[in-house]
């Protein structure tokens, strides 16, 4: 006996475990919300048993690893041997073209090798003779060093700094 769609709550008595059709949604590499769909339960129930049962938690965890290796597997083939695409003409198909997918070599390669094919945005900001970047308030502060600003309490670096961008402001 299947639930209701819609159904809210627990499953009526007699009603069959969802567990195996949703673990082996997840061994096929769907999510937990397509898998719980196809399990016929909301999504908030496999987390409910898994925090539970250590038992369902584990075969969860196994079955999500190999979806992921399916999923991995699946874009290498796509990428190296790419997908079969029909061809039309007229509005009939007259053959068929092989498309790769240039974004799936991109993953792979960063996931291989993230240290050449990552993003390597990286922002880094000095002050003078590489010091440490101070804003203009901090440098026009009168008779006072940089390394004696940085020296003070926090408390007095703060009211001086009020003090110099209220200056700077009056201008």
């Amino acid at each position: 006996m299947r639930r209701r769609p819609g159904r809210v709550g627990r499953p009526p008595a007699g009603t069959e475990d969802w567990a195996p059709t949703f673990l082996a949604a997840i061994l096929r590499g769907l999510h937990v919300r397509d898998a719980c769909k196809e399990a016929n339960v909301t999504e908030h129930m496999p987390y409910t048993r898994r925090d539970a049962d250590p038992v369902f938690a584990a075969e969860w965890e196994k079955s999500s690893a190999f979806g992921t290796e399916m999923l991995e597997y699946e874009a290498g083939r796509r990428a190296y041997h790419g997908t079969l695409e029909p061809v039309y003409y007229k509005g009939e198909v007259c053959g068929e073209i092989r498309k790769y997918s240039d974004t799936l070599i991109m993953f792979l390669l960063r996931a291989r090798l993230p240290q050449k094919y990552r993003d390597n945005s990286k922002i880094e900001m000095t002050g003078k003779d590489d010091g440490p970047l101070l804003h203009k308030a901090v440098a026009d502060l009168p008779d006072i060093t940089t390394e004696e600003f940085q020296a003070l309490p926090c408390a007095e670096r703060i009211r001086r700094l009020q003090d110099a961008l209220h200056a700077l402001n009056r201008y």
